[in-house]
């Protein structure tokens, strides 16, 4: 038969030097719920934690249960040390979900909350319902749903609502796929999100399943510093050649939506598989510094389009722009650019590139404006090495106007000169 309900109601739990709640079956009953009810919850060290399963590594052949779900109430609730909540699946059974109820979140120093699945069983999903704030911080914290490898099942999603929230210092959101089975969506519904210091959200696959796609609503939207990125991916550097899934797409969409200081969007796709789009959507979108939107493709695999809309878009400083690349000894055709905006204003070195140099043709630019001003050496170009170059189509409602040295321009390299 079925586990038993753990169920706990205290004003505060806290679990540490290797403590743990765990609810898991090796037959064919269920594992069963596990539900704390608390004003704070503090999981503290490695090997501490809450955990769920269906099988194990010796038992994960035959009929097995579903995993249990795990569900956390509580006011406030802190993950730090290498403590994890954590939902497996070896089986073919789906492992159990975990959801998170509270004000506060917090995940430090290697925290984290996991779902993956080992078997043929579809992943858990991770739920985070706030009051109030989501902090992840420190290299290797997160919330991460994952498919492992020679896995079949799908990946779990992934939601978070709050009103605010900072993912910084190396830690991130991940929905990646190594196996067979699909990666699971994030969807983040956040106020005002602060992504830093190399800070990440990624849906990647290195396996055959495709990539799972990234969605972020809110009021401000700000990414910033060298590392910090919102990423889609198919494939590795090492893959190049091999058969994956394909990227997923990525959306952002905020009132203020903000790239600076090296932080990018990015959907890049290093084997056969095509890679993801990248849309962007907001009254006001800004990118300095060598804030970056980029789509590539190092592989046979197309890559993704970049669609932009907004009211006021406002791109400045060399380095920062939109572009839509193909790499050298790259075979697969490169990704377009569109835009719609009220006003744009490029200035100082910032630009908008689709560019080929491999052997896929590259993509083109097609931009809407009302109001379109280019000044301080920026630029739009399309240029390919070797293969048909992209078109440039620029449609105002008021004279497009070009100031110091800025540049407009389409060119094929001498292979097709």
């Amino acid at each position: 038969g079925s586990s038993g309900i753990i169920q706990i109601q205290t004003p505060t739990l806290a679990i540490a030097n290797g403590g743990v709640i765990q609810s898991q079956t090796l037959g064919q009953g269920n594992a069963g719920l596990i539900q704390v009810d608390a004003e704070s919850i503090t999981v503290a060290g490695v090997g501490s934690g809450i955990r769920s399963g269906s099988g194990d590594r010796v038992f994960r052949a035959g009929p097995i249960g579903t995993g249990g779900d795990i569900r956390l109430n509580a006011n406030q609730i802190h993950l730090t040390q290498g403590a994890t909540l954590n939902a497996e699946t070896y089986t073919q059974a789906a492992g159990g979900n975990i959801v998170i109820n509270g004000s506060q979140f917090t995940a430090t120093q290697q925290g984290q909350v996991r779902t993956t699945t080992f078997g043929s069983g579809t992943a858990g999903t991770i739920r985070l319902n706030l009051g109030d704030r989501l902090l992840l911080t420190d290299a290797g914290t997160g919330l991460f749903a994952n498919t492992a490898p020679e896995s079949t099942g799908a990946g779990g999603n992934l939601f978070a609502i709050a009103p605010q929230a900072w993912i910084q210092a190396g830690a991130g959101i991940a929905v990646d796929t190594q196996g067979a089975g699909s990666g699971g969506t994030i969807q983040l519904q956040i106020g005002q999100l602060t992504m830093a210091s190399q800070g990440f959200v990624t849906a990647a696959t290195t396996g055959t399943g495709k990539a799972g796609d990234i969605n972020i609503t809110g009021q401000t939207l700000t990414l910033t510093d060298p590392g910090t990125t919102i990423r889609s991916g198919s494939g590795t550097a090492q893959q190049r050649g091999l058969v994956t899934g394909a990227g997923g797409d990525i959306r952002l969409r905020g009132a203020r939506v903000t790239i600076t200081n090296g932080a990018t969007l990015s959907a890049e796709t290093y084997t056969n598989g095509t890679g993801g789009n990248v849309f962007v959507t907001g009254n006001q979108f800004t990118a300095t510094r060598q804030g970056q939107i980029r789509t590539t493709t190092l592989g046979s695999g197309t890559a993704g389009n970049i669609v932009v809309t907004g009211d006021r878009l406002f791109l400045s400083d060399p380095g920062t722009g939109l572009f839509a690349d193909t790499t050298l000894g790259s075979r697969g055709a490169g990704g377009s650019i569109f835009i719609d905006a009220a006003r744009f204003d490029l200035q100082a070195g910032a630009g908008i590139a689709v560019d080929s140099e491999g052997q896929g043709q590259g993509g083109s630019i097609e931009l809407q404006a009302d109001r379109l001003t280019l000044r301080d050496r920026a630029y739009i170009t399309a240029e390919t090495a070797t293969a048909q170059g992209g078109n440039i189509t620029i449609t105002t409602q008021q004279p497009l106007v070009l100031r110091r040295n800025s540049l407009i321009s389409a060119t094929a390299g001498n292979a097709q000169a």
